[in-house]
């Protein structure tokens, strides 16, 4: 396993965090080629994909902290420490597309078009992500 990708000085650089950054980049990449395709400007996408991404993440640590609540109850200060390690999954994909739905009626845009069109990306993203998983040893 490969916990750690290198150092560079005092900064260590996890594998799984850079495998999820290397595949959100690359969907976003990707994402904002095709955008034109469907009718949105790569801007609109890019701002889609970057509040999309920081709710993920909030779902992911908040799905986490509810499922270990018994240790985060008696360590609340802990909660914030995602650094740490503690997201889920699970949490990250309901807060996103529940932002998706809010955002696409924000933007009177159709819904299931835009779940349809991140739905690949998203697979991509978390492909990246499980690689990551995997080479950190804890899957």
């Amino acid at each position: 396993m490969l916990p750690v990708l290198f150092h560079a000085g005092p900064v260590s650089v996890y594998t799984y965090g850079f495998c999820v950054a290397a595949g959100v980049l690359l969907a976003v990449f990707l994402m904002r080629r095709k955008s034109g395709e469907q009718g949105w400007t790569a801007d609109e996408v890019l701002d889609a994909v970057l509040y999309f991404t920081l709710a993920g993440f909030l779902g992911a640590r908040i799905f986490y902290v509810v499922q270990q609540w018994n240790f985060y109850a008696k360590n609340p200060a802990e909660i914030i420490m995602f650094w740490e390690g503690g997201v889920v999954f699970y949490g990250g994909a309901i807060a996103g597309l529940l932002f998706l739905w809010i955002y696409s009626r924000y933007k009177k845009w159709h819904s299931l078009k835009l779940f349809d069109f991140f739905a690949p990306y998203i697979a991509l993203a978390h492909a990246f992500g499980r690689i990551g998983c995997f080479l950190n040893g804890c899957c």
